[in-house]
């Protein structure tokens, strides 16, 4: 799925930890995805189709602010299939390897033109240290298993926006197409001393930890849980994980719906296999129902979906509807009710929440579609999932929670959050990134009053300047002459006034 995807919006993804606490590489403090833990089991995930999911890469914006001369970023586990020191193999399965490409991306378009190319590192071949160009050093030749990799990049004029601020594009994709049957999964956490938003709000995530017992005391395996015959030994090292994923979208002031798309959650329990191992608990059997608003075959998804099978009520082999581990899923602990069911929750930013208790099955995509009053499809839920109470969807940072999400579940995400959908259309991308440009202008004492700053108008110093949206709600506030403000630099680049005491610039 990662061929041919379009930049549809923005999705904040960001969880930040404490300098030092973590074996990451450079002075942070970080932003972590999905988590800085290297225990806590939670993970990036890239497959192949042969292990019964999906194929996508990722494509992530790095945001530098123009006053930093270099940044960091950092990888857990990059390699694929290595052992740590014990000869044990934790995370990974097959033998192709990731690819971690940054190129330059002033105008955060998702480009990815050879030219703009800064650094390419492999997760099992060995690494340069030091960029022949002087762009960038790295901590060692080979990423490690079961532990951190960093790269400290030197922040380079190629990627500086009219903002004055430096943007990076960080693709990490398997190094080429999957062959037909491979068998082939990837996982790998993402650390950086700046902010990192995904430009495609598009990834996989997974539970990476091949554990078969539910509610034990949960540790790491020693081998590769494909092998069925394998006696289940693990090594003394547990993990905190408790089935929950967390996540960020933000969604465009002035927008009627949300699309969120989730693929391969393997929905639904064998009913032959309701006793939860070895505590006894019974699972509820989670049948993965129709979607009535998600078509067969997917003719209205804003990206590709070939490598899907069509959505609709499975039954357990064609396609199953969920792995053999039904046994094992991890529901949230203490849990009274529908333990072992794998759903989610969207919290708007005023704190409405939207339950997906019937997310898609094994290698389908299901599409969750939340609208306001205002879109034409509202209250009709053959077309969407739900409908606000607002005119408007509430602009801001919305959340996803996921609940049960069960061990070695391999599932897919991509957020379509500032479209528009019109009979015919299909969907239309209208997200401007506020970041790359700049806002701003003069205030002057007009002595003369011409109406225009001529010489002998003096700027004026400290005056409080609000920006608004289109409702006359505050977003931002700067003042004049405000030397301290990270764009100053680019404000005095781009302002065409006279006396700079008057200049202010938005970000």
């Amino acid at each position: 799925m990662r061929d041919s995807l379009r930049i549809l919006g923005l999705a904040l993804l960001v969880a930040w930890c404490a300098t030092g606490a973590m074996a990451q590489i450079g002075p942070g403090p970080f932003a972590a995805f999905p988590s800085a833990d290297p225990t806590d089991s939670r993970f990036l995930g890239f497959g192949c189709p042969g292990i019964e999911t999906l194929e996508q890469g990722v494509s992530i914006a790095l945001t530098v602010p123009s006053t930093s001369s270099e940044f960091t970023l950092s990888f857990f586990d990059g390699e694929t299939g290595g052992v740590d020191v014990d000869g044990l193999e934790h995370w990974d399965v097959g033998d192709r390897q990731l690819e971690f490409l940054l190129y330059a991306d002033p105008l955060l378009t998702g480009g990815t033109t050879a030219a703009n190319l800064i650094g390419r590192w492999t997760g099992n071949d060995p690494n340069l240290l030091v960029d022949p160009n002087g762009l960038w050093t790295t901590s060692e030749a080979q990423m490690p298993d079961n532990d951190w990799w960093g790269a400290t990049v030197q922040t380079s004029a190629s990627a500086q926006s009219p903002s004055g601020f430096f943007h990076y594009n960080l693709v990490i994709q398997l190094d080429g197409a999957c062959v037909t049957g491979e068998i082939l999964e990837s996982n790998v956490k993402i650390a950086s001393s700046n902010p990192m938003t995904f430009l495609v709000p598009s990834f996989g995530l997974v539970a990476a930890l091949r554990e078969v017992v539910n509610d034990a005391a949960f540790v790491y395996p020693t081998v590769d849980f494909s092998d069925l015959s394998d006696p289940r030994v693990f090594v003394d090292a547990p993990t905190s994980y408790d089935g929950t994923f967390t996540f960020f979208f933000s969604v465009a002031e002035g927008s009627t719906e949300l699309r969120i798309f989730d693929g391969d959650f393997d929905h639904g329990t064998d009913p032959t296999q309701l006793v939860a191992v070895p505590s006894g608990a019974t699972l509820d059997a989670c049948g993965d129902l129709d979607d009535p608003d998600t078509l067969p075959g997917y003719p209205d998804f804003p990206f590709d979906t070939l490598s899907a099978v069509d959505e609709g009520a499975s039954t357990l082999g064609a396609p199953p509807d969920d792995s053999r581990l039904d046994l094992f899923r991890r529901g949230e602990p203490g849990s009274a009710d529908r333990v072992g069911c794998v759903r989610y929750e969207v919290v708007d930013p005023v704190g409405v929440v939207y339950r997906n208790d019937n997310p898609s099955g094994n290698r389908e995509w299901e599409q969750f579609r939340i609208v306001s009053q205002d879109n034409p499809d509202a209250g009709n839920t053959t077309l969407a999932d739900a409908t606000a109470a607002t005119a408007e969807l509430p602009g801001g940072i919305w959340t996803v929670n996921v609940t049960g999400l069960d061990m070695s579940n391999l599932n897919f995400w991509f957020a379509d959050t500032c479209s528009t959908r019109a009979a015919g259309d299909g969907v239309s991308p209208a997200c401007p990134n506020q970041t790359v440009y700049l806002v701003g202008d003069t205030v002057f004492s007009d002595a003369d009053g011409s109406g225009s700053q001529d010489a002998g108008d003096a700027g004026i110093p400290g005056v409080e300047m609000e920006l608004l949206d289109s409702t006359g709600m505050v977003i931002d506030r700067t003042r004049t002459f405000d030397i301290f403000s990270p764009f100053w630099n680019a404000c005095l680049a781009n302002n065409t006034g006279i006396d700079p005491q008057g200049f202010y610039c938005f970000g």
